[in-house]
């Protein structure tokens, strides 16, 4: 059996070597080019799945609105005529001044996080310190708006009204709508206890017949 020998020169293995580090080289240019593609394509499905999100959150409350007032979950003829005679929640207006009821949606924050999805634009709606006419007549025509449907005895509108007076909005309407007229005149009598900048009205009517005309 003939054994054989390769010799190479100096040179050769030289070139040789160089030829490895080049390749090296290469091939980490390509994995550096292919991280930069996966992340474009990562940032536009990311983008994409962001804007099917959104689409679908705004379907789903439609959907969920529309089965909320379906004949299955709408309360009985029974209980509809008992709310509408027994003001809900029960409240006193002499003990108006005793503080505020906290209760859920009713704060600015709170809305802010699951209404505006943290992007509330009270900065267009604020008081500006500013020598532009212009500015002040554009901030001025926007108002502030906030419908409470099933206000009840107004605790929601009340704390509204509160906040949006403190936090320097310019112009803001807040509306309670009920279908309970016991309930609103609870209402009223608890709002004329503050000194809001902008007095809240109340409106009696149903919430189910102002969606399904519209």
């Amino acid at each position: 059996m003939k054994s054989t020998s390769v010799c190479t020169s100096p040179t050769m293995q030289a070139n040789s070597r160089a030829g490895v580090s080049a390749s090296s080289e290469d091939l980490g240019d390509e994995d550096s080019e292919n991280d930069v593609v996966v992340q474009q394509i990562l940032r536009v499905r990311k983008a994409r799945l962001q804007m099917q999100a959104e689409k679908k959150s705004s379907t789903d409350l439609k959907t969920a609105t529309m089965r909320m007032l379906s004949t299955n979950s709408y309360p009985s003829e029974e209980v509809y005529s008992q709310y509408l005679e027994y003001p809900y929640p029960f409240r006193d207006p002499n003990n108006e001044k005793e503080g505020f009821c906290f209760v859920s949606p009713s704060n600015l924050l709170e809305l802010n996080h699951f209404v505006f999805r943290s992007n509330l634009p009270l900065e267009q709606f604020r008081l500006k310190d500013t020598d532009d006419s212009q500015t002040c007549e554009m901030d001025s025509a926007r108002t502030f708006r906030v419908l409470v449907a099933g206000c009840g005895t107004g605790d929601a509108v009340i704390l509204l009204s509160e906040q949006l007076s403190r936090v320097g909005v310019l112009k803001y309407e807040v509306v309670g709508l009920d279908p309970s007229s016991r309930s609103l005149e609870i209402a009223e009598a608890r709002s004329k206890m503050h000194r809001f900048r902008v007095v809240p009205r109340f409106i009696e009517g149903d919430m189910e017949k102002v969606i399904r005309s519209t």
